[in-house]
């Protein structure tokens, strides 16, 4: 059963990955910004993360959650200034 749970952990993560790229592509061939579509995306990851590193217990894995979430944070700062348009 465990084996079976992976898999569709995989294929759910595959399946947002996939949705992640479709949406970026069309909105970047529609010339808008798409750094709130990645920032959804490494926030998907920390939660990720957190769980294998809860699982595991290696420490690799909450470093790599902390970086995705300081990356989302940094992802979510462009955008807003790039939508103010100002300072």
């Amino acid at each position: 059963m465990n084996k079976e749970k992976e898999l569709i952990m995989q294929f759910g993560n595959l399946t947002f990955l996939f949705s992640i790229v479709i949406s970026a592509t069309y909105r970047m061939k529609k010339g808008l910004d798409t750094d709130d579509i990645f920032s959804v995306y490494c926030l998907y990851c920390v939660g990720d993360y957190v769980i294998k590193y809860k699982k595991s217990g290696k420490k690799r894995y909450i470093a790599i959650a902390a970086l995705s979430f300081v990356n989302a944070i940094l992802l979510m700062l462009i955008h807003n200034k790039k939508q103010n348009k100002c300072c």
